[in-house]
């Protein structure tokens, strides 16, 4: 039996790789449908159909969350495409009725006095990030650092990644500078 046990977690580890990448900003469509996490190496664009970040960074009290990066992931795949969550949380436990109350509208939850916590569906795709990119002024005080887990390939070479078509969406989706929001803050 523990040689079973062994050698699943040998192949779990062969087969499995993350990385973990830093985010100093990110932007945020103007219809609240994309969100993009520009990291160090990678730009990842991201739906969020639900529009829950926007509504959750337009909220005048926003200031009350904030992004957990232990729990918070993305998955790649071997064409580069994205799937995971971000995971926003309320700490605070004297928030008010009203708060609370739109808190709960949205669809964040509590189980066992734990906080209030919302997890965030989203994919897309991920891009190698461009130089012109990486000169877009920052409007978080830190790093997040997220964990980036690449899909098993079970052989299969991995698709090389493109670089970000973002001068090419720039007029649908980005306008920059112009739909730059403020993200959540953790100091």
């Amino acid at each position: 039996m523990f040689l079973v046990l062994s050698s699943c977690t040998l192949t779990k580890m062969l087969w499995t790789q993350s990385y973990d990448e830093s985010f100093k900003n990110f932007l945020i469509s103007k219809d609240g449908k994309y969100v993009v996490f520009l990291g160090t190496e990678f730009v990842y664009v991201l739906n969020d159909d639900l529009r829950i970040i926007q509504e959750t960074l337009n909220w005048k009290e926003r200031d009350l969350l904030f992004v957990n990066v232990d729990k918070t992931n993305f998955v790649v795949d071997q064409r580069n495409h994205v799937k995971g969550y971000v995971t926003i949380e309320c700490l605070y436990n004297n928030i008010t009725s009203e708060q609370e109350i739109f808190l709960r509208s949205m669809g964040y939850k509590n189980k066992n006095n734990k906080p209030l916590t919302m997890k965030i569906k989203l994919d897309g795709v991920r891009y190698l990030m461009k130089d012109n990119l990486r000169q877009i002024p920052s409007h978080l005080t830190r790093n997040y650092i997220i964990s980036v887990n690449l899909e098993p390939s079970f052989g299969k070479r991995i698709e090389e990644v493109a670089l970000t078509p973002i001068t090419i969406i720039a007029d649908s989706i980005l306008l920059f500078g112009k739909i730059i929001l403020m993200p959540f803050d953790l100091d």
